[in-house]
């Protein structure tokens, strides 16, 4: 899909994350729920904490993306590198 010239990059790289969010959720709910199980739409468990995690992942995507200069086609590389910092934080 190609996006007007005028098109705000800033939502193009927030759409990347975003569809990469949803991404990992499907695979976590897969993870998370049993087979034949249904479940509300309301998040269950740990997937309160998930999200909570995944929006600090979100941002700070973004910071580093912005900091950066926002360059193109580099969301996935600011993805993990968030990834990783929240991570440490964590752990210790």
């Amino acid at each position: 899909m190609n996006q007007p010239l005028n098109a705000d990059p800033v939502e193009g790289s927030r759409d990347v994350i975003d569809r990469e969010l949803r991404r990992q959720e499907h695979e976590q709910n897969r993870i998370d729920h049993l087979p034949g199980v249904e479940v509300s739409g309301q998040p269950q468990g740990g997937a309160v904490d998930r999200a909570a995690r995944e929006d600090r992942i979100r941002t700070r995507a973004h910071e580093l993306w912005e900091k950066n200069g926002r360059p193109e086609r580099k969301e996935r590389e600011f993805w993990f590198q968030a990834e990783r910092e929240i991570n440490a934080a964590e752990e210790g």
